[in-house]
């Protein structure tokens, strides 16, 4: 089975993502904009349950 790769952001979108200081916020944002929960955590290099889990905590929270 072949490893599935990042998608490409387009520059304007990484430039805001680069400007983000935490993960955390940058997993919001990316979740914001549409990404997949794989996707945000192929573009972060980053675990997929790490992205989960800030994802669900806000949900918990009421925050999304």
């Amino acid at each position: 089975m072949q490893k599935k790769v990042a998608p490409k952001l387009k520059p304007e979108m990484q430039k805001e993502l680069d400007a983000i200081e935490t993960v955390s916020n940058k997993i919001r944002y990316l979740d914001k904009a549409g990404f997949t929960r794989a996707d945000i955590s192929r573009i972060l290099n980053k675990r997929y349950q790490h992205v989960r889990n800030v994802l669900e905590e806000d949900k918990k929270k009421g925050n999304k």
